[in-house]
């Protein structure tokens, strides 16, 4: 059985230095092949032309596609452009930008009716049950793709006769490592040899319940660990590699929640020091502090900064947005300690449920204060499958919104446009559309003053003297 997976990226502009490598799909593909063996040959895809040049020399039995906010449309105007060509051919989607209301889940399958089956959550062993139902089926040589729709599998949804068939209860893989690495097995290679920057995972999951962040869903708030050795062996992998690299990339949610992330952090150091084969490692370091960060901090020096998303420092705000539970001080204090081997970075973002004018001014002045020289952030956008992008929260705090391009996410493809679209804050209960368009000039002026650097020296100075 042949099968096609996607997590498609918008290469119009031919930059793929800042591109990443399909780690996603890459675990998807090797959980599968793990279990089915030679009976499936499964090929990735990053670029939609590559994708569709393939369909069109070899139609799959079964293709699937990452659906996250900066592709879905790209994933769209694919998958409706297949299902053209390949009418027989089920098409699973999976990915985090879809609600979990199985009313809205229902809503986006019926708009999106070349979904045959929706992959929510892990999306590994419902995959493979997928994939092994439609072996089966192509055995049978019926109607697959009714078949596919009727057949209820765990993890996943479908629409059979006009009703919602399935459930999100994922299975979920206790250890990790039964997952083969897809940069062990060489799934990878391919996007290594051009230069796409290696995505690894260490951990899965998230405590913390951020109402702005699809991690905030309860189902996804235990944390999971590859093993360190696995860890190890991917590292030296990339480190070894024939190209080099312009950054390492971890997608934890919270690097150096866990002592283990010490070792680690010297594996990676050491395998730096040995093949210089990768320029920054960009991580996401812990929103819970904890002492052994600053042996991280150390260890990794100046292939890392210190990034620490605050989103705000307003105590209002931050029990609206759910991270009342973070400590702020005291990372302040773990920040401050790593400042001899790191610069700071944090972002600050604009249109949070109780936020004012005044109140994100304060919180610009608080991060200048506490040493941070990166601030990053813009207006708050709402994501699918997050609770701040929920009806109920949306019209307790007045959120108002508009649509406007993603920066870099468009493309001609086939002689058509395609754009990728993000949703964000434009007002809220306590903050009119003109006071965010107001901080947005602002906040343009302090990212050349501060974050790039242009007035850093004064801006140091006059802190130095306790004034805003």
């Amino acid at each position: 059985m042949i099968v096609y997976l996607a997590d498609l990226s918008h290469d119009y502009l031919k930059q793929t230095q800042s591109l990443f490598t399909p780690t996603g799909i890459g675990f998807i593909a090797s959980y599968s092949k793990k279990h089915l063996g030679d009976k499936v040959d499964i090929r990735l895809f990053k670029s939609v032309e590559k994708l569709l040049v393939a369909v069109e020399e070899r139609k799959p039995d079964l293709i699937g596609f990452s659906n996250y906010t900066w592709n879905k449309e790209l994933a769209t105007w694919a998958g409706k452009k297949i299902r053209l060509e390949c009418p027989d051919t089920p098409i699973v989607m999976g990915g985090p930008n879809i609600s979990t209301d199985e009313i809205e889940v229902k809503e986006f399958l019926e708009e999106n009716d070349f979904v045959d089956k929706y992959v929510v959550f892990g999306g590994e062993h419902a995959f493979f049950q997928i994939a092994s139902l439609v072996l089966d089926l192509t055995k049978d040589d019926g109607n697959v793709i009714d078949n596919l729709k009727k057949t209820g599998i765990n993890g996943s949804y479908s629409l059979a006769d006009n009703e919602l068939v399935g459930n999100k209860d994922f299975k979920e893989i206790l250890d990790l490592d039964e997952v083969p690495s897809p940069f062990l097995s060489g799934m990878m290679d391919e996007f290594l040899d051009q230069k796409f920057n290696p995505l690894l995972e260490t951990t899965r999951g998230c405590p913390f319940a951020c109402t702005f962040c699809v991690w905030g869903d309860a189902t996804l708030n235990k944390i999971q660990q590859f093993s360190s050795e696995r860890v190890a062996e991917e590292v030296h992998y990339i480190s070894k590699y024939k190209n080099s690299f312009n950054q390492l990339y971890l997608a934890d949610a919270n690097f150096g929640i866990l002592k283990r992330d010490v070792e680690i952090a010297q594996i990676i150091r050491e395998s730096y020091d040995k093949f210089r084969n990768f320029s920054f490692v960009q991580l996401y370091w812990s929103k819970e502090p904890k002492a052994h960060m600053v042996d991280i901090g150390k260890t990794l020096g100046e292939l890392t900064d210190t990034y620490v998303a605050f989103q705000s420092l307003d105590p209002v705000v931050l029990k609206n947005i759910k991270r009342s539970n973070i400590k702020t001080e005291k990372l302040m204090n773990l920040i401050d300690m790593l400042s001899s081997f790191s610069s700071a970075r944090t972002d600050l973002l604009v249109g949070l449920p109780g936020e004012t004018y005044e109140s994100h001014i304060n919180s610009l002045d608080q991060a200048v204060s506490y040493g941070f020289v990166k601030i990053l952030g813009g207006e708050i956008r709402l994501l699918p499958g997050s609770e701040m992008n929920e009806k109920p929260y949306r019209e307790k705090f007045g959120l108002k919104t508009k649509f406007r391009m993603q920066d870099g996410a468009f493309g001609i493809y086939r002689g058509e446009f395609i754009y990728e679209v993000e949703e964000g804050v434009r007002q809220t209960h306590q903050m009119s559309e003109s006071e965010m368009l107001k901080l947005r000039g602002l906040r343009a002026f302090f990212f050349g003053s501060v974050t790039l650097g242009e007035h850093l020296p004064i801006v140091k100075y006059i802190t130095s003297l306790g004034a805003s």
